[in-house]
């Protein structure tokens, strides 16, 4: 099989272009014309201790190969994945620069020194400092930085900021009907939402770091009719559209322009499953497919996107056959795939059951290929959990070098919201009965907060600082759609909701959106 426009955006070559553009699009105080050096002689040498003068958002413009800068889509809000100018003196050759606190990757130099680079991923937030350093010294700024979650709600995104443990509405919210799914790049520079249609679905893109707010961006078709999961690897530009009957996988590599390959065919043992989830590797070499009917779980080897290849099927629930499994999300270090299944509107006219988290292990090949191989290692019922809703682990922690520190699986903490199964079957009622759980391997722990709201899915930011789950409370005859925030760490703190406007007739407190936070 072959990619439409395989591999166009691979090796952009950034550093070595020539762009000019008028001082007054770039920023306050600015004076001149900007040219970007294209080879190392233009850029001057080090002339004493660096200093910087400013640094200026540049929005959401796309870098072009040649010629003039466009003008700066600046509103001097800093976020995550978004492209900045630093500019000032003594920058020299090959300076360094950092972040709040990681190393940035130099996108290019102008001939005056200064240098554009993007906010890396993971970054804390609030007031933090860009540092260059050389051989001369050293000097940084600080900047404020903020980082977006998003939520679908109905046909829309909401559009809140997660700042450290603070959760705040931004009154922003975009337009993108038919929204099922949203992930985004690894560099959170954009967002991603599969959209259907009555032709096909759309991958529809969103520029974070726009001026006002992210805004829609661009959007290109993908082969599923009706997309049933959407997913992207962490660590790696990749991306997966998940139909009824085929998958489109896409290239990231420019995450503005996605390159899809030709569609792959999804194995009867999937299309009859169905496919109810799907999470990408953190690597973007295996995709796990959840078959909701069947309680399996389907791994699929795609570090050849041209031909992806089953590896195995494993029996998540062996006997059962009532459809309980729910959601999975991968550790950071992709070498477990955690699974929760339990009551839900399928199996409440069947029974009760109980809540359980399984744990799939991703392990070398003893043959030494490099498909890893894919089998069950636990498995626990989880002590008085109800019905899972929505199921999310932190991401580990963050290491200057933009790696990930290992939570042995044994010690990962598991979240977990859930509903009382009869209001999966009756309806709900008040006051609301909704619960986040934290858990582990074995099945322990219990509630941990008592949200005064309906919850849905959730998702635990970057720094494991605060936990988001979209929700609903009661708002005179119907309910108020918002998000329910809930700080973790050392000193877990009350959860909160922060009202987002009147819950559409469309929707219903226990059929939320997802909601995700930039990386």
């Amino acid at each position: 099989m072959s990619r439409t426009g395989a591999g166009q955006g691979r090796g952009a070559k950034l550093a070595a272009v020539t762009l000019v553009a008028l001082a007054s699009a770039c920023g306050p105080g600015a004076s001149g014309v900007r040219t970007m050096a294209s080879r190392p002689g233009d850029v001057p040498s080090a002339g004493g201790t660096p200093h910087i003068a400013r640094v200026i958002d540049l929005g959401a413009i796309r870098l072009p190969d040649v010629g003039a800068l466009p003008k700066p889509d600046a509103d001097g809000v800093f976020s995550v994945g978004e492209l900045v100018l630093v500019e000032g003196s003594g920058f020299g050759r090959q300076p360094s620069l950092r972040i709040a606190g990681r190393p940035a990757r130099l996108l290019g130099r102008l001939t005056s020194g200064a240098m554009i680079a993007r906010i890396p991923a993971a970054v804390p937030t609030g007031q933090q400092p860009v540092e260059v350093v050389t051989s001369d010294g050293r000097h940084s700024r600080a900047i404020p930085i903020i980082r977006y979650a998003l939520m679908v709600a109905g046909d829309a995104l909401a559009v809140v900021t997660v700042d450290d443990q603070t959760v705040k509405a931004t009154g922003k919210t975009v337009a993108l009907p038919g929204a099922r799914f949203v992930r985004y790049s690894s560099d959170g520079s954009t967002a991603y939402v599969a959209t259907h249609g009555a032709a096909k679905a759309r991958l529809i893109l969103v520029a974070m770091g726009a001026a006002g707010g992210p805004r829609v961006a661009g959007g290109i078709g993908v082969a599923p009719r009706e997309p049933v999961a959407l997913t992207t690897a962490d660590q790696a530009p990749f991306a997966a559209v998940v139909g009824d009957a085929e998958v489109t996988l896409l290239a990231l590599d420019l995450p503005h322009a996605p390159s899809p390959y030709a569609p792959w065919t999804l194995p009867h043992v999937a299309v009859a499953g169905p496919v109810i989830a799907a999470e990408l590797s953190p690597d973007g070499k295996m995709l796990a497919l959840l078959l909701g009917d069947q309680n399996r779980l389907l791994s699929v080897d795609v570090s050849s996107p041209e031909n992806p290849r089953v590896v195995t099927t494993v029996d998540l629930l062996p006997g059962e056959r009532a459809p309980l499994v729910r959601s999975m999300a991968f550790a950071a270090d992709g070498e477990t795939l955690w699974i929760v299944s339990g009551d839900n509107a399928a199996s409440i006219g069947v029974s009760r059951f109980p809540t359980r988290v399984t744990a799939i292990k991703l392990t070398p090949s003893p043959d030494g290929s490099a498909t890893k191989q894919v089998a069950m290692w636990r498995s626990a019922e989880v002590t008085g959990a109800s019905a899972p809703l929505g199921l999310a682990l932190t991401r580990g922690q963050r290491l200057d070098s933009g790696t990930t520190v290992r939570i042995a699986p044994e010690k990962a903490p598991l979240y977990l919201s859930t509903a009382p199964s009869d209001a999966l079957e009756h309806g709900v009622s008040a006051p609301p009965a909704g619960a986040l759980l934290s858990t582990d391997v074995e099945g322990g722990g219990a509630p941990f907060a008592a949200p005064g709201a309906w919850v849905g899915p959730l998702d635990v930011s970057p720094d494991t600082r605060v936990l988001l789950a979209s929700a609903a409370r009661p708002q005179g005859a119907g309910f108020e759609l918002g998000v329910v925030a809930t700080p973790l760490g050392a000193n877990p703190g009350k959860s909160s909701f922060v009202g987002l406007g009147p819950l559409s007739a469309s929707l219903r407190p226990l059929g939320l959106g997802v909601i995700r936070i930039q990386p």
